[in-house]
């Protein structure tokens, strides 16, 4: 993946980009592509500190393997770019790039205290997992999703063809799992 930028990102300002994708130098189109929680590309965008993230559906644009996205960042820090794809008859495939930001994060800039907890827009969302995480092991896992006053929120509707999307970075800047 090659991405073509113009200018370093700045936090706040909206930041517009195109990323080509290629595969031993030929360009991936989309009929080379398959349709996955309906789209054939998702760009799984986080800064270095791991906390400023975006889920980003990008047009395909008329040259083959070229496609273009926008976001506002909400750091000036360096981005990268997972994107997520799975090319017909083959598995899932992450091809990571990456956004210049105008300033690094400072050292050490990823807090490592582990949460199993989130909270946006009036909801809280609780993560179980239904035994102890083991590497290269799966694992069953749950969420939990309640209102501001602690109440299930039962009424949820699929977004993408799943009730659930989790995505994690791990702080090599280089692992991610996007699971539905």
């Amino acid at each position: 993946a090659e991405i073509s930028a113009t200018s370093p990102l700045k936090a706040g300002e909206s930041y517009n980009f195109t990323i080509k994708l290629t595969s031993d130098g030929a360009s991936v189109s989309e009929a080379q592509l398959q349709e996955v929680h309906t789209r054939k590309v998702h760009l799984l965008v986080v800064d270095e500190s791991l906390t400023d993230y975006n889920h980003l559906h990008p047009q395909a644009l008329s040259e083959a393997g070229t496609y273009s996205a926008s976001f506002t960042p909400k750091s000036s820090a360096t981005y990268k770019v997972f994107a997520d794809v799975t090319p017909v008859g083959a598995s899932q495939q992450f091809v990571v790039a990456k956004i210049t930001g105008e300033k690094p994060c400072d050292t050490p800039c990823i807090d490592k205290t582990a949460s199993t907890t989130g909270a946006a827009d009036g909801l809280k969302a609780d993560l179980f997992f239904k035994s102890a995480l083991k590497v290269g092991a799966p694992v069953m896992a749950m969420a939990r999703i309640t209102d501001d006053s602690g109440k299930p929120v039962t009424d949820l509707e699929p977004v993408m063809g799943a009730f659930a999307h989790i995505v994690g970075f791990y702080d090599d800047f280089a692992t991610v799992a996007h699971i539905h």
